[in-house]
């Protein structure tokens, strides 16, 4: 069971939406891997690195990843309480 706003969050980004990591040039990829220890991250960055940790990159099937993005964008919204949060509010719960 999900214990913090982010845990809920990559519960759903990894859980049931099925994305979170990926291989890239044969280094396995997080999106954990593109948060910032320090600044703000909006929603649409954060959807943003779910996509490149699953090596969807921009030239991959538009409607699909666009699709995603904005379904990812809504959770984060949802989950975290706002458009934009501090990078330090995107960890993982310690006890998990």
């Amino acid at each position: 069971m999900p214990q913090n706003r982010f845990d809920k969050l990559m519960d759903f980004v990894c859980v049931r939406y099925g994305s979170c990591r990926g291989v890239k040039d044969g280094k396995p990829m997080h999106v954990t891997h593109f948060i910032p220890e320090n600044g703000n991250v909006s929603a649409s960055e954060f959807s943003e690195w779910v996509m490149l940790a699953e090596n969807i990159g921009p030239d991959s099937n538009l409607a699909f990843r666009e699709q995603h993005k904005k379904d990812i964008e809504a959770e984060f919204f949802r989950t975290m309480g706002d458009i934009t949060v501090s990078g330090t509010d995107l960890r993982w719960d310690a006890d998990n």
